[in-house]
Protein backbone atom coordinates (compact mmCIF):
# COMPACT_ATOMS: atom_id res chain seq x y z
CA UNK A 1 0.00 0.00 0.00
CA UNK A 2 1.39 3.80 -0.54
CA UNK A 3 -0.17 6.69 0.93
CA UNK A 4 0.10 10.80 1.63
CA UNK A 5 1.52 12.56 4.38
CA UNK A 6 1.55 16.25 4.87
CA UNK A 7 3.55 18.34 6.46
CA UNK A 8 3.93 21.76 8.23
CA UNK A 9 7.67 22.53 9.51
CA UNK A 10 8.92 19.20 10.05
CA UNK A 11 5.67 18.19 11.89
CA UNK A 12 2.98 15.35 10.37
CA UNK A 13 -0.46 17.45 10.09
CA UNK A 14 -2.50 15.38 7.96
CA UNK A 15 -2.36 11.55 5.76
CA UNK A 16 -4.44 9.28 4.25
CA UNK A 17 -4.61 5.43 3.84
CA UNK A 18 -4.66 4.49 0.38
CA UNK A 19 -6.14 0.89 1.25
CA UNK A 20 -8.08 0.63 -2.44
CA UNK A 21 -6.59 2.05 -5.60
CA UNK A 22 -9.54 2.88 -7.02
CA UNK A 23 -11.31 5.04 -4.56
CA UNK A 24 -10.16 8.80 -3.97
CA UNK A 25 -8.80 9.68 -0.77
CA UNK A 26 -8.24 13.43 0.89
CA UNK A 27 -6.32 15.41 3.15
CA UNK A 28 -8.06 17.63 5.14
CA UNK A 29 -6.40 20.17 6.57
CA UNK A 30 -7.72 23.94 8.47
CA UNK A 31 -5.03 26.80 8.01
CA UNK A 32 -5.03 29.21 10.55
CA UNK A 33 -3.26 32.39 10.99
CA UNK A 34 -0.35 30.64 13.29
CA UNK A 35 0.75 27.81 10.18
CA UNK A 36 0.64 29.64 7.57
CA UNK A 37 3.57 29.13 5.26
CA UNK A 38 5.53 26.13 3.08
CA UNK A 39 3.77 22.85 3.74
CA UNK A 40 5.59 19.49 2.59
CA UNK A 41 3.69 16.57 0.74
CA UNK A 42 5.27 13.11 0.66
CA UNK A 43 4.49 10.16 -1.04
CA UNK A 44 5.40 6.97 0.64
CA UNK A 45 4.96 2.97 0.40
CA UNK A 46 5.72 -0.10 2.37
CA UNK A 47 9.02 -1.08 1.74
CA UNK A 48 7.92 -4.65 3.00
CA UNK A 49 5.14 -5.06 1.19
CA UNK A 50 6.06 -3.92 -1.83
CA UNK A 51 9.78 -4.45 -1.88
CA UNK A 52 9.30 -3.87 -5.78
CA UNK A 53 7.05 -1.08 -6.04
CA UNK A 54 4.93 -0.85 -9.29
CA UNK A 55 2.75 1.85 -9.54
CA UNK A 56 2.11 5.56 -10.86
CA UNK A 57 0.91 8.31 -9.82
CA UNK A 58 -0.94 11.17 -11.59
CA UNK A 59 -1.66 14.09 -9.25
CA UNK A 60 -2.97 18.01 -9.63
CA UNK A 61 -2.50 20.40 -7.47
CA UNK A 62 -4.63 23.47 -7.50
CA UNK A 63 -2.79 26.09 -5.11
CA UNK A 64 -4.70 29.90 -4.30
CA UNK A 65 -1.93 31.73 -2.17
CA UNK A 66 -3.79 34.96 -2.43
CA UNK A 67 -6.97 36.67 -4.33
CA UNK A 68 -5.42 39.74 -6.85
CA UNK A 69 -7.31 42.78 -6.48
CA UNK A 70 -6.97 45.24 -8.87
CA UNK A 71 -5.84 47.95 -6.77
CA UNK A 72 -3.59 46.19 -5.21
CA UNK A 73 -4.23 47.67 -1.32
CA UNK A 74 -4.45 43.40 -0.04
CA UNK A 75 -2.43 41.44 -2.52
CA UNK A 76 0.74 40.07 -0.75
CA UNK A 77 4.29 40.39 -2.36
CA UNK A 78 7.38 42.71 -2.31
CA UNK A 79 6.49 46.18 -4.12
CA UNK A 80 3.45 44.83 -5.06
CA UNK A 81 1.87 48.56 -6.38
CA UNK A 82 5.09 49.22 -8.20
CA UNK A 83 4.43 49.73 -12.33
CA UNK A 84 6.71 48.28 -14.72
CA UNK A 85 8.60 49.72 -17.96
CA UNK A 86 9.65 46.46 -20.23
CA UNK A 87 11.88 46.90 -22.66
CA UNK A 88 12.29 43.49 -24.79
CA UNK A 89 15.88 43.22 -26.71
CA UNK A 90 15.53 39.60 -27.28
CA UNK A 91 13.55 38.19 -30.10
CA UNK A 92 11.80 34.69 -29.39
CA UNK A 93 14.53 32.47 -29.64
CA UNK A 94 16.47 34.57 -27.13
CA UNK A 95 19.00 36.13 -29.38
CA UNK A 96 19.66 39.50 -29.69
CA UNK A 97 22.54 42.21 -29.56
CA UNK A 98 24.32 44.91 -27.87
CA UNK A 99 22.55 47.74 -29.44
CA UNK A 100 19.32 46.28 -28.61
CA UNK A 101 20.42 46.93 -24.81
CA UNK A 102 22.14 50.29 -25.07
CA UNK A 103 19.24 51.61 -26.88
CA UNK A 104 16.95 50.68 -24.24
CA UNK A 105 19.27 51.90 -21.69
CA UNK A 106 19.11 55.14 -23.82
CA UNK A 107 15.28 55.02 -23.91
CA UNK A 108 15.44 54.36 -19.55
CA UNK A 109 17.24 58.08 -19.62
CA UNK A 110 14.81 59.51 -21.55
CA UNK A 111 11.52 58.46 -20.31
CA UNK A 112 12.87 58.64 -16.77
CA UNK A 113 10.62 61.46 -15.56
CA UNK A 114 7.82 60.61 -17.90
CA UNK A 115 7.38 57.18 -16.51
CA UNK A 116 9.05 58.03 -12.83
CA UNK A 117 11.48 55.33 -13.67
CA UNK A 118 13.80 55.14 -10.17
CA UNK A 119 15.11 51.54 -10.58
CA UNK A 120 16.01 49.69 -13.52
CA UNK A 121 16.64 45.58 -13.27
CA UNK A 122 18.71 44.17 -15.94
CA UNK A 123 18.25 39.90 -15.74
CA UNK A 124 20.62 39.32 -18.84
CA UNK A 125 23.95 38.32 -19.50
CA UNK A 126 26.33 40.28 -21.51
CA UNK A 127 26.02 40.12 -25.46
CA UNK A 128 28.99 39.59 -26.66
CA UNK A 129 32.33 39.82 -25.24
CA UNK A 130 33.06 43.46 -25.82
CA UNK A 131 30.86 45.23 -22.72
CA UNK A 132 32.47 48.51 -22.78
CA UNK A 133 29.76 50.92 -24.49
CA UNK A 134 27.24 48.76 -22.18
CA UNK A 135 28.88 49.58 -19.12
CA UNK A 136 29.19 53.16 -20.24
CA UNK A 137 25.49 53.44 -20.68
CA UNK A 138 24.67 51.74 -17.48
CA UNK A 139 26.25 54.41 -16.01
CA UNK A 140 24.85 56.58 -17.62
CA UNK A 141 21.54 55.37 -16.23
CA UNK A 142 22.74 55.87 -12.94
CA UNK A 143 24.13 59.38 -13.70
CA UNK A 144 20.52 60.23 -14.78
CA UNK A 145 19.19 59.32 -11.13
CA UNK A 146 18.00 55.81 -11.76
CA UNK A 147 19.52 52.59 -9.75
CA UNK A 148 20.96 49.93 -11.77
CA UNK A 149 20.49 46.57 -10.21
CA UNK A 150 21.90 43.07 -12.25
CA UNK A 151 22.04 39.51 -11.90
CA UNK A 152 25.29 37.94 -11.10
CA UNK A 153 24.28 35.09 -13.34
CA UNK A 154 23.52 31.40 -13.13
CA UNK A 155 26.95 30.18 -14.11
CA UNK A 156 27.73 28.66 -11.05
CA UNK A 157 31.47 27.86 -10.90
CA UNK A 158 31.77 26.78 -14.14
CA UNK A 159 34.67 28.92 -14.77
CA UNK A 160 36.39 31.42 -13.31
CA UNK A 161 34.77 34.29 -14.90
CA UNK A 162 31.59 33.01 -14.27
CA UNK A 163 30.12 36.00 -13.09
CA UNK A 164 28.09 37.70 -15.91
CA UNK A 165 30.39 40.21 -17.62
CA UNK A 166 27.34 43.03 -16.83
CA UNK A 167 27.81 42.32 -13.24
CA UNK A 168 31.54 43.56 -13.09
CA UNK A 169 29.67 47.18 -13.26
CA UNK A 170 30.92 48.53 -10.17
CA UNK A 171 28.57 51.79 -10.15
CA UNK A 172 25.69 49.14 -10.40
CA UNK A 173 24.24 46.86 -7.63
CA UNK A 174 25.25 42.89 -8.59
CA UNK A 175 22.75 40.26 -7.14
CA UNK A 176 23.79 36.65 -6.13
CA UNK A 177 20.97 34.18 -5.21
CA UNK A 178 20.85 32.49 -2.00
CA UNK A 179 18.61 29.58 -0.80
CA UNK A 180 15.63 28.85 1.71
CA UNK A 181 18.98 28.25 4.17
CA UNK A 182 20.38 31.48 3.71
CA UNK A 183 23.15 29.70 1.79
CA UNK A 184 24.58 30.83 -1.68
CA UNK A 185 22.84 28.38 -4.35
CA UNK A 186 25.15 26.13 -6.51
CA UNK A 187 23.73 27.72 -9.65
CA UNK A 188 25.05 31.87 -8.37
CA UNK A 189 27.48 32.52 -10.30
CA UNK A 190 30.91 32.52 -8.49
CA UNK A 191 32.13 36.20 -7.09
CA UNK A 192 34.78 38.31 -8.63
CA UNK A 193 37.29 41.13 -6.63
CA UNK A 194 37.60 43.60 -8.74
CA UNK A 195 40.64 45.30 -6.63
CA UNK A 196 38.30 48.01 -5.00
CA UNK A 197 34.83 46.64 -4.51
CA UNK A 198 34.19 42.84 -4.75
CA UNK A 199 30.98 41.52 -6.90
CA UNK A 200 28.19 40.42 -6.31
CA UNK A 201 27.30 42.91 -3.41
CA UNK A 202 24.51 41.48 -2.11
CA UNK A 203 22.52 37.89 -2.35
CA UNK A 204 18.79 37.41 -2.19
CA UNK A 205 16.26 34.37 -2.37
CA UNK A 206 16.32 32.88 -5.62
CA UNK A 207 15.24 29.57 -5.06
CA UNK A 208 17.36 26.28 -5.59
CA UNK A 209 17.24 23.53 -8.07
CA UNK A 210 18.67 20.80 -5.27
CA UNK A 211 16.94 18.14 -3.52
CA UNK A 212 15.71 19.27 -0.42
CA UNK A 213 15.38 23.03 -1.40
CA UNK A 214 12.54 25.01 -2.57
CA UNK A 215 12.18 26.84 -5.64
CA UNK A 216 10.60 30.16 -6.00
CA UNK A 217 6.64 29.39 -5.90
CA UNK A 218 4.04 32.08 -7.06
CA UNK A 219 0.78 32.30 -9.11
CA UNK A 220 -0.04 33.62 -12.39
CA UNK A 221 -2.27 36.95 -11.29
CA UNK A 222 -5.26 36.25 -14.25
CA UNK A 223 -5.78 32.45 -13.78
CA UNK A 224 -3.67 31.45 -10.17
CA UNK A 225 -1.80 28.78 -12.51
CA UNK A 226 1.02 27.64 -9.86
CA UNK A 227 4.55 28.42 -11.13
CA UNK A 228 8.10 27.57 -10.22
CA UNK A 229 11.29 28.45 -10.77
CA UNK A 230 14.55 29.81 -10.12
CA UNK A 231 17.76 31.88 -10.60
CA UNK A 232 20.08 34.99 -9.70
CA UNK A 233 17.28 37.13 -12.17
CA UNK A 234 14.46 36.30 -9.06
CA UNK A 235 16.75 37.85 -6.75
CA UNK A 236 17.51 40.97 -8.73
CA UNK A 237 13.71 41.83 -8.91
CA UNK A 238 13.88 41.06 -5.06
CA UNK A 239 16.20 43.74 -4.62
CA UNK A 240 14.54 46.23 -7.65
CA UNK A 241 11.50 45.90 -5.10
CA UNK A 242 13.38 46.28 -2.05
CA UNK A 243 14.85 49.92 -3.83
CA UNK A 244 11.34 50.58 -4.80
CA UNK A 245 10.25 50.21 -1.01
CA UNK A 246 13.32 52.23 0.08
CA UNK A 247 12.40 55.83 -2.06
CA UNK A 248 8.69 55.07 -0.94
CA UNK A 249 9.25 54.82 2.58
CA UNK A 250 11.51 57.89 2.82
CA UNK A 251 9.97 60.36 0.31
CA UNK A 252 6.13 59.01 -0.34
CA UNK A 253 6.04 60.23 -3.65
CA UNK A 254 7.75 60.94 -7.31
CA UNK A 255 7.60 64.88 -7.08
CA UNK A 256 9.97 64.39 -3.57
CA UNK A 257 12.07 61.91 -5.17
CA UNK A 258 12.76 63.93 -8.12
CA UNK A 259 13.20 67.02 -6.47
CA UNK A 260 16.64 65.74 -4.82
CA UNK A 261 20.02 65.57 -6.39
CA UNK A 262 18.81 61.74 -7.49
CA UNK A 263 22.64 61.22 -9.36
CA UNK A 264 23.83 61.52 -5.62
CA UNK A 265 20.83 59.74 -4.19
CA UNK A 266 20.83 56.70 -6.36
CA UNK A 267 24.48 55.71 -4.57
CA UNK A 268 23.00 56.68 -1.19
CA UNK A 269 20.25 53.91 -1.42
CA UNK A 270 22.93 51.57 -2.59
CA UNK A 271 24.91 52.62 0.61
CA UNK A 272 22.21 52.04 2.73
CA UNK A 273 21.10 49.03 1.28
CA UNK A 274 24.53 47.00 1.61
CA UNK A 275 25.37 48.36 4.87
CA UNK A 276 21.91 47.44 6.50
CA UNK A 277 22.27 44.42 5.27
CA UNK A 278 23.38 41.19 7.34
CA UNK A 279 25.92 38.64 6.42
CA UNK A 280 24.54 34.94 6.16
CA UNK A 281 27.87 33.48 7.61
CA UNK A 282 27.04 30.20 6.12
CA UNK A 283 29.02 28.41 3.38
CA UNK A 284 27.98 27.91 0.01
CA UNK A 285 25.82 24.99 -0.97
CA UNK A 286 29.29 23.33 -2.27
CA UNK A 287 30.79 23.64 1.07
CA UNK A 288 34.04 24.79 -0.72
CA UNK A 289 36.95 26.06 1.15
CA UNK A 290 36.57 29.70 2.84
CA UNK A 291 39.08 31.53 0.42
CA UNK A 292 36.73 30.20 -3.26
CA UNK A 293 33.37 30.89 -1.97
CA UNK A 294 34.07 34.53 0.51
CA UNK A 295 33.49 36.14 -3.17
CA UNK A 296 30.11 35.07 -2.97
CA UNK A 297 29.53 36.97 0.39
CA UNK A 298 28.08 40.11 1.09
CA UNK A 299 30.84 42.71 0.90
CA UNK A 300 29.53 46.48 3.25
CA UNK A 301 32.94 47.83 2.30
CA UNK A 302 32.32 50.08 -0.71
Amino acid sequence: AFWFELYYDNSLVGYSHNENPNNFYFINHTLSQDNLGIYDLFIKYHKTLQNNPLFSINSTITYFPETFFGESKDFTGIANVTKLVAYKILNHSGIGYSSGLISALGSIIKNRTKYHIVSTCLSISSLGEDVEAINKAINDVIESGVVVIIAAGNSGIETSESLNKLAKNKNAIVVGAINDNDQVTSYSSIGKNLGDVIKPDVVAPGGSKLDQHRMIISADKESDVLTSSYGTSISTAIVTAVINLLIEARWNNWTQWNALNVTKWVKYLKAILLMTASETNLESLLNFHLQLYSLLLISLKH
